[in-house]
């Protein structure tokens, strides 16, 4: 029951802040109560985890909602979606602390993102397919409308191209459903029925195949996976702050979760067969996100790019089929959403101010704002995996495991690492150091004690999974090796 209360609590929070109207202020306040008292319902799921520790994903609710289409409203938790809930309600309640005294940032905003949070959520906890697919198709229309709605110049362009694409990929995954349930050998359409099914597997045209193929196009396109990626620069360019922080920290993580839960454990044949193809596109996602991003004169889409190429680290840990590799992957999940959250987060706050994204009209800004910059490397030391902070942890693992299976993807894929010190470490010379420009000496950006806050967590969990890795490596090493036992 803990964990159906942790889930309709966002959407019940959203639909009341909706009531609110043009009251702003009091929203605001009130959404930051909601997101205190969502943090509250987190800890006894976290206790439930620690309690069942050997069990995969074990089932903690099950409402039968729809037994003529072999579906019910089954909820898990586990070492695999756990670190992701936890991420999702920190940055949730960061993202509430900065709305504070935003006057553009009203109570339709704020429902809208209280509701996105309960759909990410959804998809996170559903052990049952169709549901599944009704909380990840659900996360499209709230993340449509605060792209479009409060997002910047090219805000509708971007907003159309992220839902035709992300659309695209999961009426694939739908089909892929529908197959399944056809089926007399499929008991339900629950995880474990689902893994225990017998789907032949011959290529890519029997049944294995397609029906994995289905799920997959949808998770890459979410991710993204290379050539697939070209929504995300636009989607981060141009959404609001709040919509950057979360589209990178959670959103982007469901494609990588969505592989590790369904795709790999559930089809393997399918799975190692699609293997080879899919290291390569991780690899040209590292090595073309990097150029991509070394090529950006806007900061939010630099920031953007790079996500492109960290992601490709994950798809190599996901597809390297070794247990360190998925380790990583699942590792750097979490790291990206802190360092890069971080990055959208503190950014967002000097746009506020300066009302531009342009590198060339920066610079010299460490002179008089040390402690937002200092907060800024950190997160940028943490994105190109300086030793001692979590990037680190994550891409040595990954590029560990996937060295064991194909030591020359690994070799090329490493590359992406000096490419990423390069471009990153080009945005922190050109923006923080230097000689100050104008438009940083005529904006200065004092950061409010709300905002200070917001920033707070994220640095103390760079810190903490920097220097405390084994963590969190220790809460998802059973769930990763019962995926790579059912692999084999």
């Amino acid at each position: 029951m803990n964990l159906l209360v942790f889930l309709l609590w966002p959407f019940a929070s959203g639909l009341l802040l909706f009531f609110f109207g043009k009251k702003t202020h009091w929203a605001q306040w009130t959404n930051l109560a909601f997101q205190g008292i969502w943090l509250a319902l987190l800890f006894p799921v976290i206790e439930m985890h620690s309690s069942v520790t050997t069990e995969v994903f074990p089932i903690a609710y099950t409402w039968n909602w729809l037994p003529q289409l072999k579906s019910s409203l089954a909820l898990g938790v586990d070492g695999l979606n756990l670190p992701l809930l936890v991420l999702n309600v920190v940055l949730s309640l960061c993202l509430a602390l900065y709305s504070l005294g935003k006057e553009k940032l009203s109570s339709s905003y704020l429902g809208l993102f209280s509701v996105l949070n309960g759909a990410s959520v959804g998809s996170l906890l559903a052990a049952d397919a169709l549901a599944f697919y009704i909380f990840w198709e659900f996360m499209l229309i709230p993340m449509y409308f605060l792209i479009g709605k409060w997002g910047s110049k090219n805000r509708v362009y971007a907003a159309l191209k992220f839902f035709a694409m992300t659309m695209g990929g999961s009426l694939l995954l739908l089909l892929a459903i529908v197959v399944l349930a056809g089926r007399g050998d499929v008991a339900s359409l629950g995880w474990h029925d689902l893994s225990k099914a017998t789907l032949p597997f011959s290529g890519w045209f029997s049944v294995q195949g397609l029906v994995f193929l289905g799920f997959l196009a949808a998770f890459v396109v979410k991710v993204p996976v290379w050539p697939f990626h070209t929504w995300l620069p636009d989607a981060h360019t141009e959404a609001p702050t709040g919509g950057s922080v979360i589209l990178a920290g959670v959103l982007l993580k469901l494609g990588v979760y969505g592989i590790a839960r369904w795709c790999l454990p559930l089809f393997p044949e399918a799975a190692m067969a699609a293997a080879p193809v899919m290291l390569v596109l991780g690899c040209a996602g590292i090595v073309l996100g990097s150029f991509g991003a070394w090529a950006q004169k806007d900061i939010k889409r630099l920031i953007a790019y790079s996500s492109v190429a960290h992601l490709g680290f994950m798809v190599l840990g996901l597809f390297a089929m070794r247990a360190e590799a998925l380790q990583g992957a699942m590792f750097q999940n979490i790291a990206h959403g802190l360092s890069t959250g971080a990055m959208f987060l503190l950014f967002g706050m000097i746009y506020d101010r300066t009302h531009s994204r342009e590198i060339s009209e920066y610079g010299g800004f460490a002179k008089n704002h040390a402690w937002v910059s200092t907060i800024f490397l950190l997160a940028v030391f943490a994105s190109i995996g300086l030793p001692g902070l979590p990037g680190f942890v994550g891409e040595f693992l990954v590029l560990t495991g996937t060295f064991a299976s194909s030591p020359w993807i690994a070799m090329t894929a490493s590359l992406g690492v000096l490419l990423g010190a390069i471009y990153m470490l080009g945005l922190v010379r050109n923006v923080f150091f230097g000689t100050e420009s104008y438009l940083v000496r005529s904006h200065p950006v004092a950061l409010k004690w709300n905002e200070w806050l917001a920033v707070l967590p994220l640095v103390l969990g760079m810190l903490w999974l920097g220097f405390g890795a084994n963590s969190l490596l220790q809460q998802s090493e059973n769930s990763v090796r019962a995926v790579l036992m059912m692999l084999r």
